[in-house]
C-alpha cells in the first residue's frame, strides 16, 4: 500500500509541477507579444505623418487585433489552469484516502 501511496503521490506531483512550466512558458509568451506589440503600434505611430484622427483609429485597430490574439492565447492558459486544480484536487483526495485507510487499518 505504501508503494502505491508514493508512486501515486510522485505522479502527481510530476504533473503539477510540468503544467506549471506550461503556464511559465505561456505566461513568457504572451510578455513577449505584448513587447512586440507595443514596439510595432509605436513604429506605426511614429511613422505616419497623418492627422491626430488616423493614428487614433491606427492605434485603436492594432489593439483590437492584438486583443483578439490575446484571447486565443488564454484559452490555453485557462484550460491548463483547470488541469491544474483538478490534479491538486486529486492529489488532495489521494493523500486524504490514504490518510482515511490508514486509520482504519490503525482502529481494527
Amino acid at each position: 500500500m505504501t508503494w502505491t501511496h508514493y508512486i501515486l503521490r510522485g505522479l502527481l506531483i510530476i504533473v503539477t509541477v510540468l503544467l506549471l512550466f506550461y503556464l511559465n512558458r505561456k505566461a513568457n509568451d504572451n510578455i513577449e507579444l505584448i513587447e512586440k506589440h507595443k514596439f510595432e503600434t509605436l513604429d506605426n505611430i511614429k511613422d505616419d505623418s497623418l492627422n491626430t484622427k488616423y493614428r487614433f483609429d491606427l492605434l485603436d485597430n492594432e489593439a483590437t487585433k492584438f486583443s483578439g490574439q490575446i484571447f486565443e492565447d488564454t484559452y490555453h492558459i485557462k484550460k491548463a489552469i483547470n488541469y491544474l486544480i483538478g490534479v491538486i484536487g486529486l492529489l488532495i483526495a489521494v493523500e486524504l484516502g490514504f490518510i482515511f485507510s490508514e486509520r482504519k487499518k490503525t482502529n481494527k
